[in-house]
C-alpha cells in the first residue's frame, strides 16, 4: 500500500505519551542538538498540541530558535486566531505545510515523462505516477487563503507535473494580491525543467531539496 492508500489499513494505535513525558523527551532531544552546535530547527506539519511544547520551551528561556510550519489540516484554527502566530527571534509560527503530490523514492510523484518501468496495468512503459488528489481550482483556492492571510506556503511537491500546478496557484495568488517577498517555498522540488526554473525565479519562490534552501536567482 503506497502513499495515501496506506490510510486504508487499520493499524492498532500506539499508546500516546502523557504531556509531561512528551515535553521532557523533546527537551532532552533539543539539548542533544545544542551539544552538537545546532541552535535552530524547523518542524513541519505540526499540531496545536506540538506547538504548546515549543511555546513552553520558549517561555522557559530554552536557548534554541524554532521555525514551525503548521499542518494544513488545522489551517482554519490558524486563520481565526485559535492558533497564535509568532515572529520573534525564538519562535516563528507563520508558515503552513501543504502536501500536493507524492514521492520520487516511491515512484509515485506525477511526471511528464514515464518512469523507466513497465506499467503492470498495460504491459507498457506508460506509468507517469499518481496524479494529486487536488484539482487546480482547489489548489488555487487553498493557496489564496494562505497567501491572503500573510502566511508562507511550504508545499511538498516532487514531480514536474505537480510543480507546474503549484507554480500556477502561487502566480494566481500573487496576481490577485501582490505580496513582495512572500517567499513561498516548494519542499523537495525533485524533478523540474528549465521553464519551471525560470518561473521559480520570476515568482521569487524558494525550494528545499532536503538539505539546503535555494533561491532561484541565476
Amino acid at each position: 500500500m503506497r502513499e495515501p492508500a496506506q490510510r486504508l489499513l487499520q493499524l492498532p494505535a500506539l499508546p500516546k505519551a502523557n504531556k509531561d513525558g512528551e515535553y521532557a523527551s523533546f527537551k532532552r532531544y533539543f539539548q542533544d542538538l545544542l551539544a552538537q552546535g545546532i541552535t535552530s530547527i524547523g518542524d513541519v506539519g505540526i499540531s496545536p498540541e506540538r506547538l504548546e511544547i515549543y511555546q513552553q520551551l520558549v517561555a522557559e528561556g530554552f536557548p534554541m530558535r524554532f521555525n514551525l510550519m503548521i499542518s494544513e489540516s488545522v489551517l482554519p484554527q490558524l486563520l481565526d486566531g485559535r492558533i497564535a502566530r509568532s515572529n520573534t527571534d525564538w519562535l516563528r509560527v507563520s508558515a503552513v505545510k501543504v502536501f500536493h503530490g507524492n514521492s520520487l523514492s516511491g515512484n509515485t510523484c506525477w511526471l511528464y515523462d514515464p518512469y523507466e518501468k513497465i506499467n503492470p496495468a498495460t504491459g507498457k512503459q506508460d506509468y507517469y505516477g499518481i496524479p494529486p488528489t487536488r484539482s487546480q481550482a482547489a489548489l488555487d483556492s487553498l493557496f489564496r487563503k494562505i497567501h491572503d492571510a500573510g502566511l508562507q506556503i511550504c508545499v511538498h511537491s516532487n514531480g514536474n507535473r505537480e510543480i507546474d500546478m503549484v507554480l500556477t496557484a502561487i502566480e494566481a495568488a500573487q496576481r490577485a494580491n501582490p505580496r513582495p517577498n512572500a517567499r513561498h517555498r516548494i519542499e523537495h522540488c525533485s524533478i523540474t525543467n528549465p521553464t519551471q526554473l525560470a518561473r521559480i525565479k520570476q515568482d521569487s519562490v524558494t525550494f528545499f531539496d532536503g538539505q539546503t534552501v535555494y533561491e532561484a536567482t541565476k
